[in-house]
């Protein structure tokens, strides 16, 4: 369960959905009718074609997303399938490949896998 909160939680820290070129924040208030303030209430974004990472100055579509959403999680499974199967944490880091249908993706700093998967590693019963 905790993994799956990181998990999110890093998704949604990595991406900021941003509406096609309009590059800036959505701040207000709700209000019903009557001009109360409408307590919790949520808003969404639609017909979001691009997402600008809040990390670079890279932008991806929401597939590419969904492909990196892919990608994680196949990083937590092996993780996990190793720590199952009696591995170390250095077995983990020296045999992570960035999988083949990831091209584009390049191989991963060691350093960067290590720390990735020693979360996911504590996490995992």
């Amino acid at each position: 369960m905790r993994v799956r909160m990181i998990f999110a939680f890093a998704l949604l820290v990595s991406a900021s959905l941003v509406a096609q070129t309009f590059r800036g924040t959505i701040l207000g208030t709700v209000t019903d009718a009557s001009g109360a303030v409408v307590s919790g209430a949520n808003i969404a974004v639609k017909n979001v074609n691009t997402i600008i990472n809040g990390h670079s100055p890279t932008t991806m579509t929401v597939a590419d997303l969904r492909q990196y959403s892919e990608f994680i999680a196949d990083f937590v499974k092996f993780v996990q399938d190793a720590k199952k199967a009696g591995k170390t944490i250095d077995d983990v880091v020296s045999t992570w490949k960035t999988p083949a249908k990831y091209a584009g993706y390049g191989e991963p700093n060691a350093t960067r896998v290590k720390a990735d998967a020693q979360v996911i590693w504590d996490e995992t019963k």
